[in-house]
């Protein structure tokens, strides 16, 4: 849905512009709740957020298109949240994708569910998991994949096949 939107604006350091604010997120249906990212990837900022209009927890992933983000990745990134959202109907196994779009700045948003715990890697820090959980582990990978590799939608009028190069 869209609606119209006021800037969240937050101090920031390095670049910023003259006024010393930095635009965030250019729309007014999600609330960064909190600055620090919860995850950073190639083209991406992931941020813990809360969704307005009823305060469902939220990861607010935001696509700057200044910088190394173009128009390209701007597109990469809506057909890869097209693509999930049709793998969520069909299979779950994804955190379900609530919205995205650009906003007024152009940059571009996707709207998740927030998956809340540890990851692997700060479960193995502990050391090796019990055998059961390991092979319950190894056994869901292998369920996703087997649903990943069958997956083939039609998105935009041209069908897709999931790659699968950060797993």
């Amino acid at each position: 849905s869209q609606s119209s939107s006021t800037a969240h604006t937050t101090t920031r350091r390095g670049p910023a512009t003259g006024s010393g604010k930095w635009t965030l997120m250019a729309r007014n249906d999600f609330e960064i709740v909190d600055e620090k990212p919860i995850g950073l990837g190639q083209f991406g900022t992931v941020f813990r957020a809360r969704r307005r209009r009823d305060g469902r927890a939220t990861a607010l992933k935001l696509i700057l298109r200044r910088g190394q983000s173009g128009a390209d990745t701007i597109e990469a990134e809506r057909r890869g949240a097209t693509l999930q959202q049709e793998f969520q109907m069909r299979h779950g196994m994804v955190p379900e994708v609530f919205e995205f779009g650009p906003d007024r700045d152009e940059d571009f948003f996707i709207a998740m569910e927030l998956v809340e715990g540890p990851s692997l890697e700060e479960r193995l820090r502990d050391g090796p998991l019990a055998y059961d959980e390991a092979v319950a582990h190894a056994r869901w990978v292998c369920d996703f994949l087997h649903a990943a590799h069958a997956f083939s939608p039609i998105v935009d009028g041209r069908q897709f096949r999931l790659l699968h190069n950060d797993l």
